[in-house]
């Protein structure tokens, strides 16, 4: 296996200080399995940003709308506007590293760092850990069925500013990708989101994309759901498309 080697300085709970790491190159085929999805996505065009809009519905909170958006830079926008009043949340490369912020019902905060280091842009897996780079090891966990789909699944590892810090056994930028077999169109992404006092315990999060649109032709899931520990928190139907 190939390596790439850099340094970085890193200010983290778990390892602060200066960490000097080797990044794998991770697996041919898995990049060429994950080169084929962007292509599928985008339909070989770049995107700078992405912007989905529709309904919403939160279990918790019942029905509103949703404004979601998308940059490459690696920044990213949910906006939530229901019955309970609007939420927001951002999250943006600061530096080396990645930093969050949220807004509720007038109060404010900051999203904990060992949050911030899965694909900001959750719901749009073109413009994350999926596409292949240098900071990123893609490996091929196998060809499965998941609720009845067979797809690739994928496992990524981002090493940026030593992301791939591991607790429990599993890196905390580590992201799962379940791409269809036939289409290459994501049809799910999985990752593990931890309260903000105590990384080390993970819930794990699921995102499911279907009822793929062309849009300017670019596929665009019109329905995403997400869970949390097999709990449905989040539907949203997309209604409208902005790509940039």
């Amino acid at each position: 296996m190939r390596f790439a080697t850099y340094c970085v300085a890193v200010a983290l709970v778990l390892t602060p200080g200066a960490l000097c790491e080797s990044v794998p190159a991770g697996d041919s085929g898995a990049t060429l399995i994950a080169t084929r999805s962007i292509a599928a996505i985008t339909g070989g065009r770049p995107i700078n940003e992405i912007t989905l809009t529709g309904s919403a519905k939160l279990p918790a909170q019942g029905s509103g709308t949703v404004k979601l958006s998308a940059f490459a830079n690696g920044t990213s926008r949910m906006e939530l506007n229901s019955s309970s009043g609007t939420t927001t949340e951002v999250r943006e490369p600061q530096g080396n590293a990645a930093r969050g912020t949220w807004t509720a019902d007038g109060r404010e905060g900051k999203i904990a760092s060992h949050n911030c280091w899965t694909d900001a842009a959750w719901f749009f897996p073109a413009l994350g850990s999926l596409a292949p780079s240098m900071n990123t090891t893609l490996t091929i966990v196998g060809r499965e069925h998941r609720h009845g789909q067979l797809v690739y699944h994928l496992h990524a590892v981002n090493h940026k500013a030593g992301q791939s810090s591991v607790l429990g056994g599993r890196a905390l930028s580590a992201m799962d990708f379940f791409l269809d077999a036939t289409t290459f169109l994501p049809a799910a992404t999985t990752f593990y989101t931890h309260p903000a006092e105590n990384a080390r315990t993970n819930l794990l999060v699921e995102v499911e994309f279907a009822n793929y649109k062309n849009v300017n032709g670019v596929a665009v899931p019109a329905q995403i759901r997400r869970y949390q520990q097999g709990t449905l928190v989040l539907e949203l139907d997309v209604t409208a498309v902005s790509v940039n």
